[in-house]
């Protein structure tokens, strides 16, 4: 009973000006480590993360935004005195991180806009906008929240992220490999640019001219002097997604390239030098590839002899995909329904996080409220199961006899909605060997 007296009395503390439910606060407020994107009304956009408990927003006549320490400057701010404070509140008896909230101020008389609403003083939650006049503020959770456990441990190894060891990231397609190596690159202190070359996407004569440059004349239609993706990328990461796509002749190149980190354009007689990290990503089981010959075993062992991530499908980490639906939720002002949260942990999703991403956004587009809950757009996904189970078919022409009649059970099981009883009257069986087919399969995946 005194612990509800003591929450009671905390909720009366809370700003007469914003009440809300403290669980509500709680659940949704920002918090140490969250994300705040500053929209000037002119230069560029910045992206700061709130590692301090008191920030303070003033006036500039610089063309940029500036950040120094916890002061925040901005241009033209609505006059020379105007001023504005975020500062980290304690609110649930805990330390003033892990208990506290975020609570925006004026100090200068002049109201700030919180999702189109005056205020002079709010506790603000995740997806706010507020407006400091023309200047628009943005709070997001940190990007780490949707990222697994393996992504986790590496991005909070400061040894890893700032050496020059490559990475292979391995993992089915839509499990989010180019988003990890772009944050793995800005969380590095490499200065120079983040570069993303798709070899899949490139004819076999074009992949050495995009890589390693080309100089004027090297070809026919080489009218000048190309840089390449290893210039551009100095002091910088280079990300080449799908590396199972590469030919083995350029493979060689590389193989060179990251002994000695020079290397020679197209046509070019100079060695050239750069000092750049390469994060390499793939879709296929490299070391099937080497038993097809087609990759070199040297060369697969020295992409691998780094750091090697081999990233989980969505079915393998379903609090994954709770994060993914609550961090939409949050971002979207949309309300989902946990019944379509239990409908989604059971289903395949070949395409991944990409694919309930776009599904959830689709959802969103079409939904007449705030509000999204199961209808036909979900039942499609049945169909992009059985989809992905023909080509799983055709891909592997030595399946058994029985292990077809597993899998096409599973399938008419998953349309008829796990629905066991209507289901095995669909297929002629007992309900036993049908959820026999159905256990067999998903210990396979």
């Amino acid at each position: 009973m005194e612990k509800n007296l003591e929450e009671d009395s905390l909720i009366t503390r809370l700003p007469f000006w914003k009440k809300m439910d403290a669980s509500s606060l709680e659940l949704n407020g920002v918090r140490y480590r969250d994300v705040l994107l500053i929209k000037p009304m002119q230069g560029k956009s910045k992206k700061i993360v709130l590692n301090r408990t008191q920030f303070s927003f003033f006036p500039s006549n610089n063309f940029d935004t500036e950040v120094k320490g916890f002061n925040i400057f901005l241009p033209n701010l609505m006059g020379d005195k105007v001023s504005f404070s975020l500062s980290l509140t304690p609110v649930f008896l805990k330390s003033s991180e892990k208990g506290g909230r975020y609570l925006l101020n004026s100090y200068s008389g002049s109201p700030f806009k919180i999702n189109g609403v005056l205020s002079y003083s709010s506790f603000i939650e995740r997806g706010d906008v507020v407006d400091l006049g023309f200047h628009r503020l943005e709070f997001k959770p940190p990007t780490e929240e949707c990222l697994n456990s393996k992504e986790n441990d590496l991005l909070q190894n400061p040894s890893i992220l700032n050496s020059n060891l490559n990475i292979l990231i391995e993992g089915e397609t839509g499990t989010g490999k180019s988003r990890l190596a772009k944050i793995i690159h800005e969380k590095s202190n490499r200065k120079g640019e983040f570069v993303q070359i798709n070899l899949a996407s490139y004819s076999e004569g074009l992949i050495e001219s995009e890589l390693f440059g080309h100089i004027k004349g090297a070809f026919t239609g080489a009218f000048g002097t190309k840089q390449g993706a290893f210039l551009f990328a100095d002091k910088g990461t280079l990300f080449l997604d799908e590396i199972d796509s590469l030919p083995i002749n350029i493979q060689t190149k590389l193989l060179l390239f990251l002994d000695t980190n020079e290397f020679r354009q197209v046509g070019g007689e100079k060695l050239r030098k750069t000092d750049v990290r390469i994060i390499f990503a793939s879709g296929k089981s490299l070391k099937d590839l080497v038993h097809k010959g087609k990759m070199r075993q040297d060369f697969f062992y020295r992409i691998s002899s780094g750091v090697k991530l081999q990233l989980p499908p969505l079915r393998e980490d379903l609090s994954l995909l709770e994060r993914i639906c609550r961090d939409f939720s949050l971002k979207e002002g949309i309300y989902i329904h946990p019944s379509l949260q239990d409908y989604y942990k059971k289903l395949f999703w070949p395409g991944n996080i990409r694919q309930l991403i776009s599904h959830l956004k689709k959802k969103k587009l079409l939904s007449k409220g705030n509000k999204i809950e199961f209808d036909s757009i979900d039942e499609d996904l049945v169909d992009h199961e059985k989809d992905f189970f023909r080509a799983d078919l055709s891909r592997k022409p030595h399946l058994t006899l029985e292990e077809v009649k597993k899998r096409y059970a599973y399938n008419v099981f998953k349309y008829c909605r796990e629905n066991l009883d209507e289901a095995s009257r669909v297929l002629d069986i007992s309900k036993n060997t049908l959820r026999n087919f159905v256990r067999s399969i998903k210990a396979l995946c």
